[in-house]
């Protein structure tokens, strides 16, 4: 299923992030070019591990 925003979604201030999107606080490498779905997994374990040491 594919589904397109009809409309402008902002922020309170008024910014819109969805052609840019937002920076995020923690860089990870999601999609490494020499192990693309490793590394996707190693991202998601790292994330997990950075939420169970708060």
């Amino acid at each position: 299923m594919l589904e397109l925003s009809n409309e402008i979604f902002a922020a309170p201030d008024g910014s819109v992030y969805e052609a840019a999107g937002i920076k995020p606080s923690t860089v990870l490498e999601v999609y490494p070019g020499d192990a693309p779905v490793e590394g996707h997994w190693r991202a998601v374990e790292a994330l997990a591990e950075m939420i169970a040491s708060r």
